[in-house]
């Protein structure tokens, strides 16, 4: 999305945010800049789900300055820093080594540029609906129209249309070059998706699609015997979302982290579920991010 060979650790943020905007991000949500200096000159860029200590290390050797995680690194209040617990040496290794942390997580999740988007589209779904909206002032909708529009003013793709061209974000065209999800307005954001399979599947044959699609190794199924049509996704953790999905008449609930309770719940309402590993449910973030970023 770059047209300049030197750009600062700001630049690649205000493209992201533009995206993603942490304005959209839940309350008990910490995204964003986490550690470091927007005005630095990015030397090297890495992305992750998780950051391990193993990840700190990799970026220090081979003098990578910007990690670009999905989980943030701090969530909460920390009251020490030392080299006692692996957490700390984390922190303490990355500011001593000038390494920026960047963190997108719901505000990635909900984003129709975002966590969704691939499932749609491996899944082929049609009909598609939030399973919850993310509330957005018009004020913050006017503040995130103009990042979109800078964003695609200063890409690869403006230069196919024009510098001086009238940007119509709705066209289908220009949709696709900033990656956004046909199936929702590009100022529309909101957690988890539901839609329609092209052809009913039984759940067995579902899960085995999803596998492959997204090389996972391992699900854990609650199934009705119930023929699959109308499918609800939650990358992550779902546990918030069961009685939205029940409400919307889903026949599969796909998510990570939930309890036994909630499923047991969902089963006994009629609604199957594919339970995923959350890091095998949120792993292609990786991919994702470095192929807007052209990396």
């Amino acid at each position: 999305m770059f047209q300049k060979n030197v750009f600062t650790i700001g630049d690649i943020i205000n493209e992201l945010d533009a995206l993603f905007p942490e304005v959209t991000a839940q309350v008990y949500d910490n995204p964003g800049l986490v550690i470091g200096k927007r005005s630095e000159i990015c030397t090297g860029i890495y992305v992750c789900v998780d950051i391990l200590e193993r990840d700190v290390n990799f970026c220090i050797s081979e003098d990578i300055n910007l990690i670009i995680s999905h989980h943030p690194l701090i969530w909460d209040g920390v009251k020490k820093i030392t080299d006692e617990d692996s957490h700390s040496r984390k922190i303490m290794k990355l500011i001593e080594n000038g390494i920026s942390v960047f963190a997108l997580h719901t505000n990635y999740d909900c984003s129709p540029y975002g966590m969704c988007r691939k499932y749609i589209s491996e899944l082929s779904l049609s009909n598609t609906e939030y399973i919850e909206k993310v509330p957005c002032s018009e004020l913050d909708k006017e503040k995130i129209d103009i990042n979109l529009r800078t964003t695609f003013m200063n890409s690869d793709a403006a230069s196919e249309y024009g510098a001086n061209t009238v940007i119509d974000l709705k066209n289908p065209i220009l949709k696709d070059k900033l990656f956004v999800n046909q199936n929702f307005d590009y100022l529309d954001y909101g957690l988890g998706v539901i839609g329609d399979l092209p052809i009913s599947h039984d759940l067995s044959t579902l899960a085995s699609k999803l596998q492959q699609s997204f090389d996972i190794s391992d699900v854990r199924l609650y199934d009705t015997k119930k023929d699959i049509l109308r499918v609800a996704i939650c990358p992550g953790s779902g546990k918030s979302a069961v009685h939205a999905v029940r409400e919307k008449n889903a026949d599969v609930f796909i998510t990570g982290d939930i309890n036994h309770d909630s499923w047991l719940w969902l089963y006994e309402e009629g609604v199957s579920g594919i339970f995923v590993d959350h890091y095998d449910a949120e792993k292609h973030f990786v991919t994702e991010i470095k192929s807007l970023l052209g990396l």
